[in-house]
């Protein structure tokens, strides 16, 4: 005979895997060490580092192009709080000056309530998946100016070949690792 469960749905979710800063660091003196020797005359070193970059740069667009299409695709409209980082801190500090305001605690615990609640909907905001999706995807986009044009300052004012690289090799491991990597290559259903 078979029994019938109610099960209530529950989502379990991958932990989001991290950069190991030794293997951040070591790709980063690897490349150093890689590229110390380099010739930053030599026009095919150049070009090859010139090459290298814009290859990453392709890369890193094609593939947040690919995590927006990939987002509106699955259209998830779950919906998600976002809490900012500061949320609970500032909690915490508005809770024990209203604590030290009030000695007895009965009279200021209402106060201290509505003072928590205030503060979280101040400092966090609704939206779904997808939203959210969309606006990591959009940040990263813009992330990269400013280390792109830091780069090609560094490579055409001072003559360097190494950024190139460095910034190639580092923007790659970034990339592997983060979260919209996890999921829309790697599958994890991350929270």
């Amino acid at each position: 005979t078979q029994r019938s469960r109610k099960t209530a749905a529950v989502q379990e979710y991958d932990d989001c895997i991290p950069i190991p800063p030794m293997q951040n660091m070591l790709v980063s003196m690897g490349t150093m060490f890689l590229t110390r020797k380099l010739d930053p005359k030599d026009r095919k070193i150049v070009m090859i580092a010139r090459f290298t970059f814009i290859g990453y740069m392709i890369i890193m667009q094609a593939f947040l192009t690919y995590a927006r299409i990939m987002a509106r695709m699955r259209n998830n409209r779950t919906p998600i709080t976002i809490t900012n980082a500061m949320a609970d801190m500032v909690k915490t500090q508005l809770s024990s000056a209203i604590s030290k305001q009030t000695p007895g605690g009965s009279k200021g615990q209402g106060e201290n309530d509505m003072v928590k609640g205030l503060t979280s909907k101040l400092l966090s905001s609704e939206s779904t998946v997808m939203e959210y999706d969309m606006k990591q995807a959009a940040s990263a986009r813009s992330s990269l100016l400013m280390p792109l044009l830091f780069t090609w300052v560094i490579h055409f004012k001072f003559g360097q070949v190494q950024p190139l690289f460095l910034q190639a090799s580092s923007g790659i491991v970034s990339l592997i690792y983060s979260p919209l990597f996890q999921i829309y290559v790697l599958g994890r259903n991350l929270e």
